[in-house]
């Protein structure tokens, strides 16, 4: 409705914000806390693990967790966008009336 050169712009300037943002102190805290989570996650899982007597059961668990939050972090070092830039720029984008539909 905006045209290709505004849809463009609007593109580019959120993309812009987000990556600001994600060298933010904020965004910067979402990203730990994502690691964190996923690592607490771990420990819970094995700890639960030894105590209910499935001990392999629990390791499992927290192989996949340690797994996920590898996952992610190789996700947020390589080239594409981290999860959080491109959550930012589709919020931008709805927030001026688009509707992304997701990244290629």
């Amino acid at each position: 409705m905006v045209g290709e050169d505004q849809a463009h712009k609007d593109i580019a300037d959120c993309d812009r914000l987000a990556a600001e943002y994600v060298k933010s102190e904020a965004g910067k805290t979402v990203a730990k806390n994502t690691a964190g989570g996923a690592a607490a996650g771990t420990v819970i899982g094995g700890a639960a693990g030894a105590v209910t007597g499935h001990l392999g059961r629990g390791a499992a668990v927290g192989a996949a967790a340690g797994a996920a939050a590898g996952l992610v972090r190789g996700v947020s070092k390589s080239s594409e966008p981290s999860p959080i830039h491109k959550r930012f720029v589709e919020k931008c984008l709805r927030e001026r009336g688009y509707e992304p539909l997701g990244w290629e």
